[in-house]
């Protein structure tokens, strides 16, 4: 190792073999001058991506409509993608709530609606344990029938069986 001759910059400058200095890239210039040109959002764009976010679809067929690659669309639609269905749902959940609380014609089946889907409500069940061929079933009476008349159906649809 002593016999190594120290290198200065003038012999590194002078060598032909030595590596080539990595340059950071230019970010102000386009990578592919020939290539597909930058995306550029527009209010009807927004507006077309925010519909199809309520709807439902799939990021990928958002961007396939749009045009651009997933990574594209997340850069410039991040905020309409992650907020667009909590704003609609909150919507829809305020006029749902104004229906119910209202004095309109469908206010009592918007109130059971909401009370069904946020308070825990569930329908009163009334059953009857039956003995079908051996096996126990449990039959579930439709809304509408007292359990009396249930039981006098359930038996005669066992008795024919």
């Amino acid at each position: 190792m002593a016999n190594r001759k120290q290198l200065g910059p003038e012999d590194y400058l002078d060598n032909p073999n030595r590596p080539k200095i990595r340059r950071r890239p230019d970010h102000s210039k386009p990578k592919n001058p020939e290539g597909r040109p930058m995306h550029k959002p527009t209010d009807d764009s927004k507006a077309q991506v925010k519909t199809m976010v309520i709807g439902g679809i799939r990021r990928e067929l958002i961007a396939k409509v749009i045009g651009i690659s997933v990574p594209t669309l997340y850069k410039h639609y991040r905020d309409i993608l992650e907020t667009a269905d909590v704003q609609a749902n909150a919507m829809v959940a305020r006029s749902l709530y104004n229906k119910a609380t209202g004095n309109h014609a469908n206010a009592v089946t918007a109130a059971i609606f909401w009370l069904k889907c946020r308070a825990g409500w569930k329908e009163p069940t009334q059953d009857i344990n039956a003995t079908l061929n051996g096996t126990v079933t449990t039959l579930i009476a439709p809304p509408g029938l007292t359990i009396e008349s249930f039981a006098e159906i359930a038996k005669k649809v066992v008795d024919e069986v």
